[in-house]
This record gives structure tokens, sequence and C-alpha cells, in this order.
């Protein structure tokens, strides 16, 4: 499974998208990872410390191969160097943290087809956030792992709370409604 930050290297390039999956990234940039010398790239994964939060400094997040690699490529690409890769990764992290991920103390909208994780406020989302830990004060979307607070203002949204602190406030129908703990918010029509 791809987790968070995924990204498909090549000799002269390093690919991201706006979700985690390698192969999305892969058919969207058209790249041809099995050439006739050998492989051409190699899928990675640069993620979070242990406790997942997104808003730790780039420089404790680890970077490995993504196991897909592993099972799927016999041997890696003759100009692939771990270190050499590492650096090359890490250097590219700090863009995509900011294209996907919102801080604490940061405010941004998210477009349709954006994906993003979010620990400060997503004023509007017309996107995915996998995992909230902020507020998203207008849902139109999909919020995936709710851990924070999400206005759903869409009969076409969705949440799901994903602990017991999770709230979601239902502002679609006449009167609003709260739902608080690990509850998921139905696409409601009233």
């Amino acid at each position: 499974m791809s987790r968070p930050a995924s990204m498909v290297v090549t000799q002269t390039a390093i690919f991201w998208g706006h979700d985690d999956s390698h192969e999305r990234v892969i058919a969207d940039n058209n790249i041809h990872m099995d050439g006739a010398g050998g492989p051409n790239g190699v899928r990675v994964e640069i993620v979070p410390p242990e406790d997942g939060n997104m808003s730790s400094p780039a420089k404790e997040w680890v970077y490995h191969l993504d196991g897909h690699t592993l099972e799927a490529q016999d041997k890696l690409p003759s100009w692939y160097d771990s270190a050499t890769v590492e650096a090359r990764v890490r250097k590219e992290l700090p863009m995509w943290i900011k294209a996907r991920v919102v801080r604490n103390g940061q405010m941004r909208n998210v477009l349709a087809g954006e994906c993003v994780y979010n620990h400060g406020t997503v004023e509007f989302n017309h996107g995915t956030v996998k995992a909230n830990y902020g507020t998203v004060k207008d849902n139109y979307g999909t919020v995936e792992a709710n851990y924070g607070t999400v206005e759903n203002r869409s009969t076409g949204a969705t949440c799901t709370n994903s602990s017991q602190s999770g709230v979601i406030i239902d502002r679609t129908g006449t009167v609003p409604t709260c739902i608080i703990g690990e509850q998921a918010y139905p696409n409601r029509r009233e």
C-alpha cells in the first residue's frame, strides 16, 4: 500500500501526484518503468516518523523503497544509489509538503482532484482530505479520516470520524446536526 509521500524516481526526474498511488503517478506521467536495458525507475516513499505526524520536520521523515518495488523488481536500475536518491527525494519533499500538507496555523482551499493532509484549516474542501487533525470549515468533498472538526455543507459531502474526538457538523438540513465520535457521515438527503 502506498503511503505519503509516495514518489517515483527516474534517473533524471522525481514524480508525485495528487494522491498517494505510485501506479497513478506512473500512468499520469506516462513513465515506462521497464526498459529494454532494465528498470527505468523506482517507487519510493518518505514518510513521517512513527507517530505519523505530517507536521514533523522534513528531516525526521523516513526514506525507503516501496514494498512493491522490492517485490516486483529483481534488481534496481544500474544508476540507483540509495544515498543519492534519498538526497534527491529529501530535496523534493518540501515541495510535496507545501502542496499536500496544511500545517498548523495555515489556511487554504482544496480544489476538486486535490488530496491533502490537514493539521491546520481547510476553508473550502472540494477535493479529498485524507486525514483531518484540524478544521475543515466548508466540506463539499470527502474527508476520509476525521480526528478534528468538519462542517458539511453539501448533501454530497462525506466524512468519517476516526476517533472519539472527531466532530462532524451537518449543515445540509434545516437544523444543524452534530456527530461526535467514531461514526461515518453518509451522504444525507432531506
